[in-house]
């Protein structure tokens, strides 16, 4: 590693934790204690040893707004709140977050709403964590800004601070440059981009689009992926995320997971098990995964009494119109599925809506003969990655859509198309 410089300051759309406001006192009225619990998802658990184990601060949005004793907690733990009104908020984080970049990165242009009112939300909330980061920003510490929440604030930064380190991942897909040239604000999203000294991306494909939008929207060269801008080079980079295995594996075979994993195999008995854990997401292509289940049921009758699908579906963004049109066509083709094919208490999809715990998922990586994970797009997909790490017994067999990013990466996986 080079010569240790200035402090790693992370900014993300959320901070690693979550605060849950307390119930309110019976006899004060006044409300009770929050609770700081960490948060869990790919972003937290890749960052997080970074940041536990290093001297730096972490910006984000705290999702409420702390109490004092939360306020102490989160300084305890160099973790930094932004203060976002709540008028914004939603016409940065719903309306063009995932109203308009998180569908077209995706490729579901049918979902796209571009509201230029959302985008000037958008700015205006960049601006705010761009502020408090020049609150706490040294000229030597290292800036590494996350996500397509916060795209336009490397060159808010710069602005202000013309010699500092800065670098942003994209934790999506990076669409091609036609896609890309749908959205309205498409020059300043890639110029918000070009402020970073490093842009990091899942896959070499995705970096390759990026490289391609700067040339045919900017007029920008990239050269051995490198992009020179007058006296500063801007460099592209494919860095897949990881997991951590061993906790993984701790999970999947601790005491708590051996005991789910005994009920599972009573109540499935020796029927072929089936997984997919997905969040309740379009780009997920939970639809396709049951219709394409459903035709299996139709065409091989021997299968109806011989396999289990069970599919994990974990709440997303449900503040979001198309997020809940999504969860009701899923529950919708679940129980006509298991209408058609259900006998005397068995039914072929076991659907569970909410999280699990970490035992419980190793649990059913253990169970399951096959993990189908089945997306229409995404940008990595660490649930292919945790089953592999689970399964180092010689079974089961992984089958992976082409449009994850992850596929690049896994080629012995089974490779579908999950429109086909």
């Amino acid at each position: 590693a080079e010569h240790q410089m200035g402090r790693l300051i992370l900014v993300s759309n959320r901070l690693p934790v979550t605060i849950q406001a307390g119930e309110s006192g019976s006899n004060t009225g006044q409300p009770e204690n929050q609770t700081v619990t960490r948060s869990s998802g790919g972003l937290v658990a890749g960052l997080d040893p970074l940041h536990v184990n290093g001297d730096g601060i972490w910006i984000g949005y705290p999702g409420v707004e702390p109490d004092k004793a939360t306020s102490k907690a989160l300084a305890d733990m160099r973790l930094e709140p932004v203060a976002i009104p709540e008028s914004d908020y939603a016409g940065y984080y719903e309306g063009f977050s995932n109203g308009a970049i998180w569908p077209l990165f995706h490729y579901l242009l049918e979902h796209c709403k571009f509201d230029p009112e959302a985008f000037e939300a958008y700015r205006r909330v960049n601006e705010r964590f761009a502020e408090k980061v020049l609150e706490h920003a040294k000229d030597d510490d290292t800036i590494w800004i996350h996500d397509y929440q916060l795209m336009l604030v490397p060159s808010m930064l710069r602005e202000k601070l013309p010699s500092a380190r800065i670098g942003f991942f994209l934790h999506i897909p990076f669409p091609s440059s036609e896609v890309l040239r749908v959205m309205p604000q498409r020059e300043e999203l890639l110029r918000g981009l070009l402020a970073a000294d490093l842009i990091g991306v899942h896959t070499h494909e995705y970096a390759d689009h990026l490289s391609r939008s700067f040339r045919r929207i900017l007029g920008l060269e990239a050269r051995q992926g490198v992009v020179n801008l007058s006296g500063r080079g801007v460099r592209i980079e494919a860095h897949p995320l990881g997991i951590d295995v061993e906790s993984q594996r701790n999970a999947a075979y601790s005491d708590e997971a051996e005991q789910i994993l005994t009920r599972y195999k009573r109540t499935i008995g020796d029927a072929q098990v089936i997984l997919g854990v997905d969040r309740l997401d379009y780009t997920k292509g939970l639809p396709n995964k049951l219709e394409a289940f459903k035709s299996l049921l139709d065409r091989e009758p021997r299968w109806r009494e011989g396999v289990v699908l069970i599919q994990v579906a974990v709440p997303s963004r449900e503040a979001i119109g198309s997020y809940r049109d999504q969860k009701s066509d899923v529950e919708r083709l679940v129980g006509e599925i298991n209408g058609l094919y259900g006998r005397a208490g068995k039914t072929p999809i076991q659907y569970i809506y909410g999280t699990v715990s970490p035992e419980e998922l190793g649990a059913l990586y253990r169970l399951a003969d096959v993990a189908l994970i089945t997306p229409i797009r995404d940008g990595l997909n660490l649930v292919a990655k945790e089953y592999v790490a689970c399964r180092d017994d010689g079974a089961g067999v992984l089958v992976l859509s082409e449009f994850a990013g992850a596929a690049t990466e896994l080629g012995e996986a089974l490779r579908i198309n999950p429109w086909d």
